[in-house]
C-alpha cells in the first residue's frame, strides 16, 4: 500500500500545473502582404509588385492574465505580372513559422465586455520561393523578428472569451533570388510588407 501511495502523489501534485491557465485560438481573416521586387539582368532594372494573400493561425497558451506565449503557422502567395506578357508571371509564396511572447493590458473593468490592448514579439522563420514559367524554382530563406501591436474587443462568459482583434504589424523582411540566363545572372529581389490585419479569437481556460 505503502508503494502505491507513493507513485501516485507526483502525479495527483502535477495534475493542476498541467490544467492551470488559458488556452487562446487566433484566426487571421483576409491576411495580405505587399510586396515590391527589383529585376536586374546586365546592369538593366525593371520593378514590380504583387499582393499576396493567405492564412494567419495563431495558438497561445496564458501562464496568466498578461502574458502568453504563442507559436504562429502562416502562409502567402501571389503573382508579379507587372510589365510581362499575358500568361506569364513569377509565383512567389511565403511560409512562416513564429514563435512568440504576447503582453495584453485590459482597459476595462467589465464582468461581460473586455477591451484591451497588446504587444507582441518573437522570432520569425521565414521562407520564400519563387518562381517563373522560364525559370525554375529557388526559394530563400531568412530569421528576423516578429513584431506587432494591436487592441482587442470581446465579450466574456463564464470561462470563455469571444472577440476581435485588429493587429499592426512592424515588421517586414526581403529575398534575394537569382538565375542564370545565358551566362549572366538574373536577380529578383523582394521586399514584403504586411498589412494590418483582423483576427477572431477564442479563448478559454483549461
Amino acid at each position: 500500500m505503502k508503494k502505491i501511495i507513493f507513485i501516485m502523489l507526483p502525479f495527483i501534485f502535477c495534475i493542476p500545473q498541467i490544467n492551470a491557465g488559458q488556452f487562446e485560438l487566433d484566426l487571421g481573416i483576409g491576411s495580405s502582404y505587399d510586396m515590391t521586387s527589383t529585376r536586374s539582368l546586365g546592369g538593366i532594372s525593371q520593378d514590380g509588385e504583387a499582393k499576396l494573400t493567405g492564412s494567419d493561425l495563431r495558438f497561445l497558451y496564458y501562464s496568466d492574465e498578461n502574458l502568453s506565449y504563442g507559436l504562429r503557422l502562416a502562409s502567402h502567395e501571389g503573382e508579379d505580372t507587372t510589365g510581362l506578357s499575358s500568361g506569364y508571371a513569377y509565383k512567389i509564396s511565403i511560409s512562416e513559422t513564429s514563435p512568440f511572447v504576447k503582453y495584453s493590458h485590459p482597459f476595462n473593468e467589465g464582468d461581460d465586455a473586455v477591451i484591451e490592448g497588446f504587444f507582441v514579439g518573437g522570432l520569425n522563420l521565414v521562407t520564400m520561393k519563387l518562381s517563373h514559367t522560364l525559370f525554375t524554382e529557388v526559394s530563400a530563406s531568412t530569421t528576423g523578428l516578429m513584431l506587432e501591436g494591436g487592441i482587442f474587443a470581446g465579450m466574456k462568459k463564464d470561462d470563455t472569451t469571444f472577440g476581435v482583434s485588429i493587429n499592426l504589424p512592424l515588421d517586414s523582411y526581403e529575398g534575394d533570388f537569382q538565375w542564370d540566363l545565358l551566362g549572366y545572372p538574373f536577380t529578383y529581389k523582394a521586399t514584403v510588407k504586411k498589412n494590418l490585419s483582423i483576427f477572431l479569437i477564442f479563448k478559454t481556460k483549461i
